[in-house]
Parts: structure tokens; sequence; C-alpha cells
């Protein structure tokens, strides 16, 4: 019986982060925008304010290059 509780509590605790694992693109729309998809490569557009947090997302194997503009 413990090992079934055990099973059945793993199953729900992936499922939880299966979940959470989406494409900020679709989580996130207004700030994430898809500039080249492709088999090789897949290049996001992203548009914050300072302090502004996005809904739970993922970036499987990535890199990030930030770019920073400032108003003069």
């Amino acid at each position: 019986m413990k090992k079934l509780i055990l099973i059945v509590g793993m199953s729900i605790l992936l499922l939880v982060v299966a979940k959470a694992q989406q494409d900020p693109a679709k989580v996130d729309p207004a700030h994430y925008k898809v500039l080249l998809n492709n088999e090789y490569v897949r290049i996001l557009e992203v548009r914050q304010k300072p302090g502004y947090k996005s809904p739970m997302h993922s970036h499987p194997h990535h890199a990030v290059y930030s770019l920073t503009w400032r108003h003069c």
C-alpha cells in the first residue's frame, strides 16, 4: 500500500512538472515573439520591463544573449 501511494504521488509530481515546461511564446505571447524557428535553431525576441516576472515556462537546450537598449 505504501508503494502504491508513493507511485501515485510521484506520478502527480511528474505531471505538474511536465505541465510547467511550456513554450514561453505560447505562455506569454505579449512579451515573447518567435523570430526564427527551424530544425537547428529557435530565436525568440523578449521585451520586458524591469521587474516583470514571466509565467512558468522552459528553455530546453538553450543559450541566452541579453541586449539592453537605454533611452538617452
